[in-house]
């Protein structure tokens, strides 16, 4: 049996998570700050203890749905803003237009292996790792003989020209 691009691929993913923070990001030592607004300006979880969550979610998700609502720390995995985002890209065009593309390469490539013809929907959700270039994990949905389907797509981008679809895939289901 041909062994898939992305077995085993969770196993190691975890350990390429890094904390990248400033120590002012997370209390106010302002004497001039009211104790409400220093409330407001202190996160949750400590760094290291935000780091464990992190770190977790990567490594349960395989860097797919990670939830950064109660996460005030910046890491190498951050999430794509798909409608107001300019983070990757430059005015008028919004972030979501090049996870567009990307998951219509993605899908493409999918067809080409599977011998399918699915299309590509709409984009859900997208986390980027920035490491040597970017990784972006991403999950849209797609259409196969009328029924939707979800689908994740890791795609390694460095430029436009060097973009290459590390894998594609339906997205596999919520372990119980």
């Amino acid at each position: 049996m041909m062994e898939m691009p992305w077995e085993n691929f969770g196993k190691v993913l975890a350990e390429v998570v890094e904390l990248m923070y400033y120590d002012s990001d997370y209390e106010s030592e302002s004497e001039l700050d009211s104790p409400k607004l220093k409330r407001q300006k202190r996160a949750l979880y400590t760094p290291e203890e935000e780091f464990e969550v992190i770190r977790d979610q990567v490594l349960k998700s395989e860097g797919f749905d990670v939830d950064f609502s109660n996460i005030r720390c910046e890491f190498n995995f951050s999430p794509v803003d798909l409608l107001h985002g300019n983070k990757l890209t430059k005015p008028p065009q919004k972030d979501g237009y090049l996870i567009n593309m990307f998951c219509n390469m993605a899908v493409e490539e999918f067809n080409k292996f599977y011998g399918k013809k699915v299309e590509f929907v709409e984009a859900h959700k997208a986390v980027c790792h920035f490491q040597a270039g970017r990784k972006f994990y991403i999950t849209f949905q797609g259409r196969e003989d009328n029924q939707l389907q979800l689908y994740q797509a890791m795609i390694q981008y460095h430029s436009i020209k060097l973009t290459q679809v590390v894998f594609c895939r339906p997205k596999p289901p919520k372990a119980m």
